[in-house]
């Protein structure tokens, strides 16, 4: 059977919120060019599956990525279909220690729909010393921490993360990560710009993602959304006018 690859050919994987979407115009064209240039697209998200397939629903025109990654790298799913060979390499990994931790700190959790056994989402409070706060977690545990935007705080299973999903999904799909491109607006993106061969930083990138990306490997587009997304593209050569 003939991989992904060979009919498609480029690999998108892209940041779904104020990446993706945001301006619904500029979506529209993505996909429409994607699909007529041959581009697949996976969507990669920190949100969890419940929460993305919802979005998914409301895409323009019924149309479905052809995979995505959820729960910051801790969900792949191939045309909505669970891969459940990624998931079992966290059995093992237990998020009770980082509860602990963040009940006896004042973290707040998120909201139920952001949390998952392997992703532990709290909201830090405002000035707190994020180089403290991830000795704090790695002191109760082994994990993976990512803190970004105003004070969001992910734990996650060491191996999971936006960067090691996406080499996983590339090798399922049949993609070596010179055929992928990666496009992010924030720092819980780094992960999948430090795995990818080009990057798209989106113009309304936070100085988060854009001060820590490779400049050699990261096109910083002018364009918002998914309008750099598309200039970022064209720029790499996979889509033409």
């Amino acid at each position: 059977m003939m991989s992904d690859a060979g009919r498609c050919g480029w690999l998108l994987v892209s940041d779904i919120d104020d990446t993706f979407l945001g301006d619904a115009g500029a979506t529209l064209r993505l996909i429409r060019e994607a699909g007529r240039q041959g581009v697949a697209i996976a969507l990669n998200s920190s949100r969890p599956w419940v929460s993305v397939a919802e979005t998914v629903a409301g895409l323009p025109e019924g149309w479905r990525p052809r995979a995505t990654i959820t729960a910051m790298g801790t969900q792949v799913r191939i045309d909505e279909k669970e891969q459940v060979a990624w998931a079992e390499r966290f059995g093992g990994w237990s998020r009770g220690p980082f509860d602990a931790l963040a009940a006896e700190r004042g973290w707040v959790a998120h909201e139920a729909a952001m949390q998952t056994a392997y992703k532990a989402s709290y909201a830090l409070p405002e000035g707190a010393d994020r180089d403290a706060v991830r000795e704090q977690i790695l002191a109760a545990g082994r994990a993976l921490v990512v803190i970004s935007g105003g004070g969001d705080l992910d734990v996650l299973p060491v191996s999971a993360g936006k960067g090691p999903a996406t080499v996983y999904l590339a090798g399922v799909l049949g993609f070596g990560m010179d055929r992928v491109v990666v496009a992010g607006d924030s720092a819980n993106d780094l992960g999948m710009f430090e795995v990818a061969e080009r990057a798209i930083a989106v113009g309304n990138a936070r100085a988060e993602l854009t001060s820590r990306a490779d400049p050699e490997r990261t096109y910083f587009a002018r364009g918002c959304c998914a309008g750099g997304i598309i200039e970022g593209l064209m720029a790499y050569g996979v889509l033409s006018d």
